[in-house]
């Protein structure tokens, strides 16, 4: 998976999952992968080592995709997106499509 998939991905889990979390890790992940902060700009900012904010974000990453494979939220979220889009294409009623599309909002946004 390239930087840019997996920083997607795991804004994605912060977005779903972020409040299981604890408070640093949360905001570590959140300076990293939202702020595209550096490791030492956060380590500077929190007054802590590197290498404490590089242990949190990674037991974050893990805690997140942990969470995914056994909850499954991500991945049912974009296979209704999905199935959504192939519906839209389908049907040309333009109060039909607006519909379609507030349903993917608030998918996409509303989880």
């Amino acid at each position: 998976m390239d930087d840019f998939k997996k920083r997607e991905r795991l804004n994605k889990l912060l977005s779903i999952y972020g409040n299981a979390l604890s408070q640093i890790q949360r905001e570590n992940l959140t300076a990293y992968y939202s702020d595209d902060l550096s490791l030492a700009e956060i380590a500077s900012n929190r007054s802590v080592s590197r290498n404490a904010v590089h242990l949190s974000i990674k037991k974050g990453e893990k805690d997140l995709e942990k969470m995914e494979s056994e909850l499954h939220i991500l991945e049912k979220s974009e296979s209704l997106l999905s199935k959504i889009e192939d519906l839209a294409e389908e049907k040309d009623d333009k109060a039909f499509k607006e519909k379609i599309e507030t349903i993917k909002e608030e998918l996409t946004h509303g989880i």
